[in-house]
């Protein structure tokens, strides 16, 4: 009684021990949530439907050997090379026979195995696909440069490869197929629960030990040789041993299985899919203390089973991952962890993990190299930060709200200023704090205003303390400085917007200001010097200047706001600026920082980007040719926001532990460049395709434009948006670089056959990856063909021979008639000279006897005449009287002008003649235009005829006008209307027009001159105006006038009669 009463607390202790190790292992099994935040992997982009996928779910995940990664789904296949989705299904080209599929695997060669849902086994490549044979799920694996499976119906063995299609292997009945990674051989389950080892490493076919009749349903290999046995009713464990092979019941299942179920070998057991117990189907771990199901999510209509797809994978370093449904293990160590069933998964060489979980499309992993930190609740009242330093091992950061600060160690949060704050400064037992003034921070929530401090309210943007001592602060109203002794100095000492500062070695005080540019003092503690302005003037590629980072060699490297970088060498002169344009990721600079490796880390509006800072300084100082290549970080590298911020003086920090820091509008980022690693020297193969067009419609002859506009791609599943391309046209010709860009566009090609020839790499990397050729004809146009164009110079030799020949004798002619002519001109010259020189003379006796007898005429008119009309009185009455008078007067003026042909020397060779003569007639007919002698006003005969006179001596001159005419009668152009409107019936002007078109009434009808000639003879502008006015006048144009005269007049002797007149008489 005693010893059982004894017992029984023993009992108690024993059952609560159990309890205890259950609910441990409960706990232990339910970790994901914890073991989640240790995990160094996490999702970093995320592809659906709206972003290029057939489907949500995807079936099975595979990478080819050409490094593309393959998707199957339950609409047909997805390729995915880094850049863009390639879908193939019934509709494509080339086409598969149905659209859903259970599973993928990379194909032995190239390509991917498909497995259908009806069990159709294809090998599917970019360029065709071929059918294989059918298989059951779960019994298909690549093994030793070979495709294995389980033939459906049969059970057979049988492999493939594209060279040596299908070999049959072994007769038995199967029904279990695995691989085994530790031994190098496959392990194969027959249907009467026989197990099988062989093939590959293993060489023959070996059979183990038969411990029962139940047919394999999943078969796992251990690291030790052990062997796992999965049958309808339970486990059975194989081990190794020196008498052979010994077998036990790992353990029985609560209900018989009927699937196929799948098996591997992790570090705290086997893990177990597919296994239906009574909770439903999910994943199991089976060790020593027996099978436990693993906590999943909760069974749902679009994710009833819960089980994982792929349990384990080898990835390309060896590496063994695992995949219990919600986590992924790699070597025993936690990578990945989530609330969401992990289906399948793979590892591409660049350490990416590629995951497919149901209604989530295809996800991203990747180590952390930036993560973002204070945008969860409680961390930072507003995450939209720009101010971030480093104090005393923490972190301050500031946005348009508070200042912060965070314990790096702990990644706890302090708010120590609910206010503004756009830049700090350690000074003395506090913190000056610039907002709009400044104050002094000395307790979390108690910041003073500075006394003295001449900015007032200005906002301050920067803070800084130079080598001296002395404290600088940048305001909206101007540069202040603040003496060693403590004392502000009254003025600004420029009233420029200064945001950030830099001290170089010489110690010069460089400042980057908001639109002035670069600000140099020359001595720090002489601030009364003059400072010198570095502008666009200058050289500087913007006035707007953000950041200043101090280079080997006494330089600055100065990042603007909108025109990306400029350096700045010792002698203060901008060496080289770089921009988008050159080949800079983006023309925003917010802050500039290094790393322990010399590559400088930028934070702009547009991500963040890296580059190897001695490579970079080599380009700008012109010691190379090519830009040097950015790797350029954004959602995909973990950035929740691509926008960086700055503007102030520290926008960023690195702590003792190499970490970088850097403002974003949705929180802190924070750089680990340790995990930066360098890529791989994975060969990247480009890909050359038409822009819009598919891979399969490449060009083979371009026709007409003589336009080749390529798109670019590059098999890279890691950064793709960094991939370097160049190009060369010719094998000849020498690499054309382009950087990240994608398009290529030719113009204006050569005829004739062309290759290009296409290459990718990474940053950094070796230009290893086989090219990319694309072989093409560009087609002659007909005048550009070779035939042609012997035949066209041919023709032009012919022509020119042609021509010199023609030109040749025409010169000869030519000198021949000048020879002649040249004769004839002398002798007419001759002749000229002699008529010259008579005339002269004829006209000198001419002129002296009309001079004699114009004075004969005058004394003897005077003598006879001057009775006369002195008289008044009868018998001569007064009108006759003035009819006498008028005539004498017109006789004595006529006498005037002969005597005045004396007064010119001689007579001008060059007047023609007949103007000459028409001269002469109407000044003889017409009284002289002298003042004393001009005919009373009243005389209308008179001025009629002297009108007359002044129009034909102008005759040819266009540009005579009534107030000319006026000006040479005496008379004001108002006398000159009424005379002639009361004499003439009409105006000055069309007096005018119509002596002119009497005159080229008398040329047309006694003269064969041109049209034209008399138009131009009788003052008409143009040969339009004379047939307009001609025709109102006579009714016809001038030419049909002169026919028909010449026709009704007919000729006597030989001469024309003279047309009527066309004047109207007075």
């Amino acid at each position: 009684m005693t010893h059982s009463v004894a017992r029984a607390p023993a009992r108690c202790l024993q059952r609560f021990a159990s309890l205890v190790s259950a609910l441990l292992l409960l706990f232990l099994a339910a970790a994901p949530v914890v073991a989640n935040a240790a995990a160094s992997f996490r999702v970093v982009q995320q592809w659906t439907a709206a972003d290029g996928l057939p489907a949500e779910t995807v079936a099975g995940l595979a990478i080819d050997r050409e490094a593309q990664l393959w998707l199957a789904t339950y609409d047909g296949v997805v390729r995915y090379q880094g850049y863009d989705f390639r879908h193939y299904n019934r509709d494509s080209k080339p086409a598969l026979p149905g659209n859903r599929l259970m599973a993928i695997h990379a194909a032995p060669a190239n390509g991917v195995i498909v497995h259908f849902e009806d069990g159709r086994l294809g090998h599917l490549t970019e360029q065709a696909y071929t059918p294989i044979d059918r298989a059951e799920a779960g019994q298909v694996v690549v093994f030793d440069q070979q495709l294995w499976f389980i033939q459906a119906g049969t059970g057979a063995l049988l492999s493939w490869s594209a060279r040596d299609g299908l070999t049959p292997r072994t007769a038995r009945l199967l029904s279990a197929l695995a691989v085994d990674d530790f031994a190098g051989q496959l392990l194969l389950g027959t249907r009467t629960g026989t197990v099988l080892t062989g093939f590959g490493n293993a060489g023959r076919v070996k059979e183990l030990p038969h411990f029962g009749d139940e047919p394999v349903l999943g078969l796992a290999a251990g690291p030790n040789g052990e062997l796992l046995a999965l049958d309808r009713l339970g486990a059975r464990l194989y081990a190794p041993s020196s008498a052979g092979w010994t077998a036990s019941l790992a353990t029985r299942w609560e209900r018989p299985q009927q699937r196929a179920l799948r098996a591997t070998w992790t570090g705290q057991g086997w893990l177990l899919a597919n296994l239906v117990t009574a909770s439903g189907a999910g994943p199991h771990r089976l060790d020593r203390s027996g099978l436990r199901a693993l906590v999943v999510p909760e069974a749902t209509g679009v994710d009833a089973d819960r089980s994982p797809g792929r349990i384990y994978r080898m990835d390309a370093r060896g590496q063994r991952w695992i995949n219990d449904g919600q986590r992924l293990w790699r070597d025993g160590q936690l990578m990945f962890g989530s609330d969401e069933r992990i289906h399948d998964f793979v590892v591409d060489p660049f350490d990416q993990v590629w995951v497919a979980q149901p209604m989530r499309g295809l996800r991203l992993l990747k180590q952390s190299v930036i993560d973002t930190l204070g945008h969860e609740p409680g961390e930072l009242p507003d995450p939209n930060i720009y101010l971030v330093t480093e104090l005393d091992g923490d972190i301050l950061v500031g946005s348009w709200v508070a200042l912060s600060r965070l314990d790096p160690a702990t990644g706890q949060w302090t708010q120590l200023l609910r206010r503004a704050a756009r830049d700090v400064l350690p000074d003395g037992d506090g913190l000056l704090v610039g907002s709009q003034g400044l104050c002094r921070l000395q307790a979390p929530g108690q910041c003073a205003r500075v006394d003295g401090f001449p900015g007032g309210e200005a906002e301050v943007l920067m803070l800084h303390r130079d080598g001296g001592g002395a404290v600088w602060a940048g305001t909206d109203s101007g540069l202040y400085r603040r003496a060693p002794d403590g004392h502000w100095q009254a003025r600004t000492v420029d009233p420029a917007r200064v945001r950030t500062a830099l001290e170089d070695p010489a110690g010069r005080l460089l400042f980057g200001t908001d639109g002035d540019g670069l600000l140099v003092l020359p001595d720090r503690a002489e601030p009364e010097l003059p400072l010198t302005r570095i502008g666009p003037s200058q050289g500087l590629a913007s006035a707007f200047v953000r950041a200043l980072l101090a280079v080997p060699g006494g330089a600055t490297l100065g990042g603007t706001e909108d025109a990306g970088l400029c350096l700045v060498n010792q002698r203060l002169e901008v060496v080289r600026c770089l921009s988008t344009s050159g080949g800079l990721p983006h023309h925003s600079v917010h802050y500039m920082l290094v790393d322990a490796h010399d590559r400088m880390w930028v934070n702009t509006n547009a991500g963040i980007y890296r580059v190897d800072l001695p490579s970079l300084l080599a380009f700008l100082q012109g010691e190379r040719d090519s830009v040097p290549a950015f790797s350029r970080f954004d959602d995909r590298e973990g950035l929740l926001s691509v926008e960086g911020n700055g503007g102030v003086y520290h926008a960023g920090a690195m702590t003792a532990d190499g970490r970088i820091w850097f403002p974003n509008q949705l929180g802190l980022v924070v750089i680990r460049p340790e995990r930066d690693i360098q890529r791989p020297d994975v060969p990247l193969a480009a890909r050359i395709r038409i822009t819009g067009a598919t891979d399969e419609e490449l060009p083979r002859r371009v026709r007409h434009a003589r336009q080749l506009d390529l798109e670019l791609t590059a098999i890279a599943l890691a950064e793709p948006q960094n991939v370097q391309f160049r190009y060369r046209l010719a094998s000849d010709s020498a690499w054309q670089p382009l950087g990240t860009r994608r398009q290529l566009n030719f113009r204006n090609l050569a005829p004739g056959r062309q290759r290009l020839e296409v290459q990718a790499s990474y940053p950094h990397s070796d230009w290893i990856g086989p090219p990319a050729r694309l072989e093409f004809t560009v087609d002659y146009r007909f005048h550009e063909h070779p035939a042609f164009r012997g035949l066209a110079i041919a023709l032009a030799a012919l022509i020119l021979l042609a021509a010199w020949q023609i030109a040749r004798r025409r010169r000869q002619a030519l000198e021949l008639s000048v020879r002649e002519r040249s004769v004839q001109l002398a002798h007419a010259t001759e002749q000229l000279t002699r008529l010259t020189g008579s005339l002269r003379r004829v006209d000198l006796r001419h002129r002296t006897a009309m001079h004699a007898v114009s004075r004969e005429l005058k004394a003897a008119l005077n003598a006879v005449m001057a009775p006369v009309l002195k008289q008044t009185g009868k018998p001569v009455t007064a009108p006759q009287a003035r009819e006498l008078r008028s005539l004498a007067r017109t006789l004595n003026a006529l006498i005037e002008q002969l005597d005045s042909l004396d007064e010119t020397d001689s007579m001008d060779p060059d007047i023609d003649q007949r103007d000459a003569l028409d001269v002469g007639a109407n000044q003889a007919a017409m009284p002289a235009r002298s003042d004393k002698n001009r005919p009373a006003p009243g005389n209308s005969a008179d001025l009629m005829a002297r009108i007359h006179m002044e129009v034909l001596l102008h005759l040819g001159d266009a540009d005579f006008s009534v107030d000319d005419l006026a000006r040479r009668l005496g008379m004001s152009r108002s006398a000159l209307y009424r005379q002639v409107a009361g004499s003439h019936g009409t105006s000055p002007a069309e007096l005018i027009r119509e002596l002119r078109l009497e005159q080229a009434i008398r040329l047309l009808s006694e003269s064969d001159q041109q049209v034209s000639t008399i138009a131009y003879a009788t003052g008409f502008r143009s040969v339009s105006a004379f047939s307009r006015a001609f025709s109102k006048k006579m009714g016809t144009s001038p030419r049909h006038w002169r026919d028909r005269y010449s026709e009704s007049s007919g000729q006597s002797d030989g001469k024309r009669i003279k047309a009527p007149s066309a004047r109207r008489s007075p």
